[in-house]
């Protein structure tokens, strides 16, 4: 069976030996995936492609701000 290992900044993948760095969340900082993974996933988004250098906590924080953001919006027309 395949394993993954996480330790500080990486990912060791077993029974195979590799080790992946893991790239950071631009926005706090915590791992979120390896570079290759990242560049493949942003290719596919186009202009959103920048939503897969957030972590799932900052997507999420963004996007409660663009609704609030869009519902005072509203209210105020």
């Amino acid at each position: 069976s395949i394993q993954l290992v996480y330790s500080e900044g990486r990912v060791e993948i077993k029974p195979f030996s590799t080790v992946v760095d893991l790239t950071k969340c631009v926005s706090c900082g915590k791992n979120l995936a390896p570079q290759e993974q990242l560049n493949s996933v942003s290719g596919k988004l186009g202009r959103l492609g920048g939503l897969a250098l957030l972590c799932g906590d900052c997507k999420r924080q963004k996007e409660s701000v663009a609704l609030a953001d869009g519902a005072r919006f509203l209210k105020n027309t």
